[in-house]
């Protein structure tokens, strides 16, 4: 196998990189089977786990990305046998060999020839080889299986945040101007934080005149979150349970429906979502700062009551008022609630409070008696009266859905207009340099293969669709290391 030797001048270890080709490590596992495991903390767990599955799916679709999709395999020997040539090193032999990391892998590759008929021809693993002698193993051996078996978990969530609908949320907040609010005559941006600390990054690059207009510009209190948006939008969809659940669990809630949504019709989230997006969040804001101030609040339980009464608030709304639905346009050229809605919401948080501290028989903690959907059925069936001057200010659904509709055919034509921008500026020998790099790093589909190498001819001239499609692939690769930023 080729190798680099990856170890410090040490006695008691010696470490190497390899790749290692798929049919070889099935014919290994086949040959040894389960004694090949011994130092792994586990054994196969089937192919219907997520994890195994996905593994499956990409040795039948795409065999030649399976060194790009795997982390790969760690293992164990007690001795090897190493050969210099003129390509290099390479390992002939190794002796007491144990996979410790990656017995998912090397099962799964397995079952694959064995049962799902793959030749696994182009399919190639990376390996970490420790050498540790017969007299330390006993020691070392579990080490480097713990250790390697206990890293911190990527979630999700982690994954959602390089989603294309985070791109295009951040593009509309760099872009969209809200109104100037009450004592302001600045307009002023809603600034989105797609990664976690960019604003102080934008900041602390500026001099001192920039930033004092970047911060007025964009002042501080303006700040959108990731999190923040899936709590206020999971509470918007009469989700206050699943917001209670913590953000990480919200956040993978949200990621699911927002993913699904995308897929649907990724148009549909244009400058008017972005404009009620950020009502939201001041409808939000402002029941984190009225709550603390009602006579009847005791204190905890703040974030809780804030989701229940914005569900509740909508599901007011629905039942009550048929083909009017909040006056989002009104609080976005105000940028403040009026005095009629803080109304509204201070009946309804104190009808949420009443049913929140409340929790049903069996159920001791608030906290968890906020995480039952039966504690949102609760708070669903209170009666919470609509206030006549609240009601006279909704917005007729109508109006609503035609703007929408106009937003939605102007985010078409954007987004082409924009894709086309951004491919022909980034230039044909930089689209060049991308397919080189990214082919050698075998981190291109042969279908992305084709559009990419059409990118390079300079006598192309991209449709909305073929742009769209590559500056999509360019955003993945630049997050993969393939593209420049």
């Amino acid at each position: 196998l080729p190798c680099l030797s990856a170890s410090v001048d040490a006695e008691a270890y010696e470490g190497y990189l390899c790749v290692i080709p798929g049919y070889a490590l099935a014919d290994i596992y086949d040959r040894f089977g389960s004694r090949l495991l011994e130092g792994n903390v586990r054994a196969f767990l089937s192919t219907t786990g997520k994890v195994n599955k996905g593994i499956q799916q990409t040795l039948q679709r795409d065999p030649e990305m399976f060194f790009a999709y795997n982390n790969g395999i760690a293992a164990t020997a007690s001795r090897v046998s190493i050969e210099s040539g003129a390509s290099g090193l390479r390992v002939k032999s190794a002796t007491d060999f144990q996979i410790v990391n990656g017995g998912q892998t090397t099962a799964s590759i397995a079952y694959a020839r064995r049962k799902g008929g793959s030749t696994l021809d182009g399919v190639f693993v990376q390996m970490k080889l420790s050498v540790i002698d017969g007299e330390r193993a006993g020691a070392f051996v579990p080490l480097i299986s713990r250790y390697s078996n206990s890293q911190n978990k990527v979630s999700e969530a982690d994954f959602f945040a390089n989603h294309d609908f985070h791109r295009q949320i951040e593009k509309i907040s760099r872009r969209l101007r809200a109104p100037a609010g009450k004592g302001s005559q600045v307009e002023s941006f809603w600034f989105y934080e797609r990664a976690r600390g960019q604003y102080s990054v934008e900041l602390n690059r500026l001099g001192a005149a920039e930033r004092k207009r970047f911060e007025l510009e964009s002042p501080r209190a303006q700040i959108i979150t990731k999190t923040d948006l899936a709590k206020i939008e999971n509470s918007w969809r009469k989700l206050p349970h699943e917001v209670s659940r913590g953000a990480q669990k919200n956040f993978l809630s949200f990621a699911q429906h927002i993913t699904s949504e995308w897929e649907r019709d990724s148009s549909i989230f244009h400058d008017e979502y972005f404009r009620c997006l950020v009502v939201k969040m001041i409808l939000f804001r402002t029941l984190e700062k009225l709550i603390p101030k009602e006579d009847w609040y005791d204190g905890g339980y703040r974030a809780n009551l804030v989701t229940f009464s914005i569900a509740k608030l909508v599901d007011l709304i629905e039942r009550s008022s048929k083909g009017y639905t909040f006056n989002f346009t009104q609080v976005w050229k105000s940028q403040e609630l009026t005095e009629a809605t803080v109304a509204q919401l201070r009946l309804i948080s104190h009808a949420a409070y009443l049913v929140i501290t409340k929790p049903e028989a069996g159920i001791q903690n608030v906290t968890e008696w906020c995480k039952k959907e039966l504690c949102w059925q609760r708070l669903k069936s209170a009666h919470v009266p609509m206030l006549a001057e609240f009601e006279s200010g909704l917005l007729d659904k109508d109006y609503l859905m035609s703007r929408n509709r106009s937003a939605k055919a102007d985010a078409i034509v954007d987004s082409g207009v924009d894709a086309l921008k951004e491919v022909m500026a980034f230039g044909h020998a930089n689209w060049e340099s991308v397919r080189r790099r990214a082919s050698e790093g075998h981190a291109l589909t042969p279908g992305e293969d084709k559009l990419i190498r059409v990118a390079t001819n300079s006598k192309w001239f991209p449709s909305d669709k073929q742009s769209r499609d590559l500056v999509r692939l360019l955003n993945r690769l630049r997050d993969d290391g393939f593209a420049p930023r």
